[in-house]
């Protein structure tokens, strides 16, 4: 039985050792770049494509693109 792939997890772990080796090739640290990463994975509750439950909760509430950007930006500039 074919089953499609599952999004319910973040892939945010397995991004971390590819962004290690692009830091390591050219001698770079790999901190800034392992970051960037984390804050991309967090993004999701800014905006309202950024996870499914999130496009479920847009439609069934009726709120704009907007009210998800004036909600979620803060907590992600904190972070």
């Amino acid at each position: 039985m074919y089953r499609p792939p599952s999004f319910e997890k973040s892939d945010s772990g397995d991004l971390h050792p590819i962004s290690i080796s692009i830091a390591s090739h050219p001698g770079l640290p790999a901190e800034p770049f392992v970051l960037e990463v984390l804050f991309a994975a967090n993004i999701n509750c800014a905006m309202s494509m950024g996870y499914q439950n999130n496009l479920l909760i847009r439609v069934a509430g009726t709120f704009r693109f907007n009210d998800f950007l004036r909600v979620g930006i803060p907590p992600t500039l904190i972070m």
